[in-house]
């Protein structure tokens, strides 16, 4: 999938569930532009999953260095860690589980935990 029709998606409801009875979630708009990351099976400790995976299969790049494609994790206010895909324009694409994927502007998140770029 493209950056073009992962914005195409926003909106749209979505499965909690893959085909093969894997957990998307937040985590959701990764996989529809990285198929080949693995999936996970809600943990115990989402959190610490995200972070593990990230430093494993991606490349930690520096803010100022940002571009289409790349990930994001962000401490939200009450504490958790959730991903975004960096789409360009200081815009991210992320996905509240129980809704569906959502546009937000990059500068409404001030605490970003680490910024990822996904070798292909």
């Amino acid at each position: 999938m493209t950056i073009e029709e992962l914005i195409k998606q926003v909106g749209k409801p979505y499965e909690q569930l893959d085909s093969n009875g894997k957990a998307l979630g937040c985590l959701l708009p990764i996989y529809l532009l990285y198929p080949h990351l693995p999936r996970f099976d809600w943990p115990d400790n989402l959190g610490e999953y995200m972070r593990d995976m990230f430093k494993k299969h991606l490349q930690k790049i520096e803010l100022e260095d940002i571009k289409e494609g790349d990930l994001l994790l962000i401490r939200l206010p009450f504490g958790l860690v959730h991903p975004a895909v960096y789409i360009g324009n200081d815009e991210v694409i992320d996905c509240m589980v129980e809704t569906s994927l959502q546009k937000s502007r990059l500068g409404i998140y001030s605490r970003i935990e680490g910024v990822f770029r996904c070798q292909m």
